[in-house]
């Protein structure tokens, strides 16, 4: 999506809201981006060389930079080179992006490798829950027109309302904009999908373009999910029941079709024990379980031994015996 905007940029026909995206997606992230969009748009091109890019280039650059009221001072010289090309870009983007008035923001970065839930508190008043192996990059005081974050794994978002300062969480090549709401984000970077869950409020949600997908962005009502695909950008909404994508943040668990073995190995990490089975090969069958860890391990496994054949002895060692009823 970055690149799509970065092409919109070079043409001049990005929007006053594109280009404040851009500005705040490079302020949380380096310059890879543009180096990469470059090299694929100079091959693509089949630029040389001995190829002098400058005048155009410069001229493109030098009306968008002209729109927001900024003027570089660099002297461009006739005889042009592809690191030349690709330095006046960045410089050029610079302005842009990070005025000398302003300053690059102070980045926090927050992140979880706990399986317990993070909380992390804005100063918007906005609070984000982080899941396990996840972490969010975001200004340590936004800007007067956009709250702008960065999110790796799987977060929930309760934001507080401010209609001057919409508020954007990035991840991968999805974008969630809204402007006070409550909404859960799973972007794993080795899951098939990113998924969005709407808990209330309304968001709307920007994916990349392609011309199977709708040029505006999907708006989700209360109770909706949109998974957008990563591998064919296709997507899909559906509707779901109770707190099913963002019960974690309270420490409920959904299993559908887990075997006993994966939710002990969950219980294993969460209450720092060790279940020990009296027959392994017996553990793996498909049980369908809301796990709420705030009632302690000892409900827990009541409810584990009404709803399986099995029961479990703690001894004095830390350690759970599964055994056979």
């Amino acid at each position: 999506m970055i690149k799509a905007l970065l092409e919109k940029y070079r043409l001049g026909t990005c929007t006053p809201e594109e280009l404040e995206q851009l500005q705040q997606h490079f302020q949380l992230n380096d310059d890879q981006d543009i180096l990469e969009w470059l090299e694929e748009d100079w091959q693509k091109n089949e630029f040389q060389a001995t190829t002098d890019p400058g005048p155009a280039i410069w001229n493109r650059l030098e009306q968008s930079i002209q729109k927001q009221g900024k003027k570089p001072q660099l002297k461009v010289h006739k005889q042009w080179r592809v690191a030349a090309a690709i330095g006046v870009l960045l410089l050029a983007l610079g302005w842009l992006i990070w005025p000398a008035d302003a300053g690059r923001p102070t980045l926090l970065v927050q992140e979880n490798t706990s399986i317990k839930p993070l909380k992390v508190s804005l100063e918007d008043g906005s609070f984000v829950w982080l899941n396990q192996n996840s972490k969010i990059t975001y200004p340590q005081s936004f800007p007067d027109t956009l709250r702008h974050i960065r999110l790796e794994g799987e977060a929930f978002f309760e934001v507080s309302k401010d209609a001057a300062r919409p508020f954007r969480v990035e991840a991968g090549d999805v974008i969630t904009r809204v402007l006070g709401t409550a909404f859960n984000v799973r972007a794993y970077p080795d899951d098939p999908t990113i998924d969005i869950a709407l808990a209330e409020g309304s968001v709307s949600v920007g994916i990349p373009a392609k011309k199977s997908l709708p040029a505006n962005p999907i708006v989700l009502k209360p109770m909706e999910t949109l998974s957008f695909i990563k591998q064919d950008t296709s997507y899909n909404k559906t509707v779901f029941a109770e707190d099913r994508p963002y019960g974690w943040k309270d420490g409920v668990v959904y299993f559908e079709g887990a075997s006993l073995a994966e939710i002990l190995r969950m219980l294993e990490d969460y209450y720092a024990v060790k279940f020990i089975f009296q027959n392994p090969q017996d553990t793996e069958r498909a049980l369908v379980y809301r796990l709420d860890t705030r009632s302690g391990l000892e409900e827990v496994l009541k409810d584990l031994t009404v709803i399986t054949s099995y029961k479990f002895e703690p001894d004095s060692n830390q350690q759970i015996h599964v055994k056979q009823k």
